[in-house]
């Protein structure tokens, strides 16, 4: 077992908790996840550990983009750019480790005499990841990182008197919750329905990342609503997470095996059966990401029906005119 936790957010949030302090658990929680996770990416265990350490990353940044009307302006704009940073600096090693994973995938979408020819694209990752490690271990002892770590721990475990909150942080959470769940969903519809009358690469793109708030938000404040409902809209959204995740991996993945294609065409000694072998991976994914679109209209239909729907308005629109 590589975890002493379970990956999935579980907060226990009740409705009427100021939303300054309900925010407060959830980013101590999010935080405690990474710091969890720190030595386990130092000594290079297992690519889980920093998979685990940017997902709560993202969490983090998503709560402070969407949520940013309770806390201290200041404080919620310095984190905003501190674990932005943090994002950015583990991009190139997480992406190198899911390219790498995917390597007995794409050998078997090959015939076996062509296996091989692979093996430049995979050893070269295996030697950028060499060095994203080193660079990414430096950053987690560095005093910077450090700094980010702690000031952050001191804000959010330093003690509040309710006397002191202002009057967004004193608001109950349930209202906070279903306001922005309000406006997500409602932001995932628009961008769906554009999609129907113009699939467009960037349309798929900007609903993936809605979708993946949408879901932050949903997993945040679960607590917070009857749990047979909540699981439905979280299953329903998930399932077009997936499809919006292949497709814009797929899409990553091809330009990847492109840039190194091209990269190889300019050498002198050119290996021009890795070049083909590489054309033909390309080929196949290309062919793979179209079947993922088609299946996206599907998919959102679903997401989209009235009877999902139906749930949201219960849950959250409904509740929140009646207060």
């Amino acid at each position: 077992m590589l975890h002493s936790y379970s990956s999935k957010i579980n907060i226990q949030l009740k409705p009427q908790l100021p939303a300054g302090q309900a925010l407060r658990k959830i980013y101590r929680y999010l935080l405690q996840i990474m710091k969890k996770n720190e030595n386990g990416i130092i000594n290079d265990i297992d690519t889980e550990f920093l998979h685990d350490f940017r997902v709560s990353v993202r969490r983090t940044r998503s709560a402070l983009g969407q949520i940013n009307n309770i806390m201290d302006k200041n404080i919620v704009q310095k984190a905003k750019r501190d674990f932005s940073y943090l994002g950015q600096s583990t991009n190139r090693l997480r992406d190198i480790d899911v390219y790498l994973l995917k390597e007995d995938q794409y050998k078997k979408m090959l015939p076996e005499n062509r296996r091989d020819y692979l093996n430049p694209f995979f050893e070269d990752l295996k030697r950028q990841k060499k060095t994203e490690n080193i660079l990414v271990k430096k950053l987690l002892k560095s005093v910077r990182y450090k700094r980010i770590m702690n000031e952050w721990e001191f804000y959010l475990n330093k003690k509040i008197y309710a006397r002191n909150l202002t009057i967004t942080e004193k608001q109950p959470i349930i209202i906070v919750a279903r306001k922005v769940i309000c406006e997500r969903n409602q932001k995932m519809l628009e961008f769906g329905k554009n999609i129907l009358i113009n699939p467009s690469d960037e349309l798929l793109h900007q609903l993936r990342i809605a979708g993946k708030k949408l879901r932050y938000l949903l997993e945040f404040f679960s607590s917070l609503f009857p749990q047979t409902q909540m699981q439905i809209l979280i299953k329903k959204l998930k399932k077009l997470q997936d499809n919006l995740g292949d497709y814009h991996d797929l899409a990553v993945h091809q330009e990847m095996l492109k840039k190194f294609a091209e990269q190889l065409a300019t050498q002198e000694n050119r290996e021009k059966e890795t070049i083909l072998t590489l054309g033909i991976i390309t080929m196949k994914l290309n062919e793979k990401q179209e079947l993922v679109k088609k299946d996206f209209f599907e998919t959102f239909r679903i997401y989209s029906a009235p009877e999902i729907q139906k749930i949201f308005h219960d849950l959250f629109y409904d509740s929140m005119l009646q207060e």
